[in-house]
């Protein structure tokens, strides 16, 4: 939920940077045309934009009660990967970490690389005393 407010304060403050420099342009005093006089070029930004909150409200969509932020999974990323690689039910013991990893992207590669990591390890060897 963190991350998701950080982009959406990114995302509004893009916005008004970018209406302000429009307004700045538009009455400058050596720019004699009108502004319904020119020619709109189509704004790439906005298709990003309207992309970007799109994905936001998918996300907001899909946030339940209890559900880790971005940090809150990858600080219990470890402990996660090695119940999995212990075959353990890191499911039932860690079911917010998991349903997190369903749902972002990002931390579920960092996942599938620690994983990947651990099971290419050997085991360790033991000594006896």
């Amino acid at each position: 939920m963190t991350n998701l407010l950080k982009q959406l304060r990114q995302l509004l403050q893009q916005h008004k940077t970018k209406t302000q420099e429009q307004n700045m342009v538009s009455s400058a005093p050596n720019n004699p045309e009108p502004i319904e006089n020119r020619e709109h070029e189509p704004d790439n930004s906005t298709a990003l934009n309207a992309t970007i909150v799109k994905n936001l409200m998918e996300m907001l969509n899909h946030t339940y009660e209890g559900m880790y932020s971005c940090e809150e999974a990858f600080a219990l990323l470890d402990e996660y990967v090695e119940l999995i690689a212990d075959d353990e039910d890191a499911v039932v013991l860690m079911p917010y970490v998991k349903r997190h990893l369903d749902k972002c992207p990002n931390c579920h590669d960092v996942y599938t690389t620690l994983l990947n990591i651990i099971q290419s390890e050997p085991p360790a060897m033991e000594t006896a005393n």
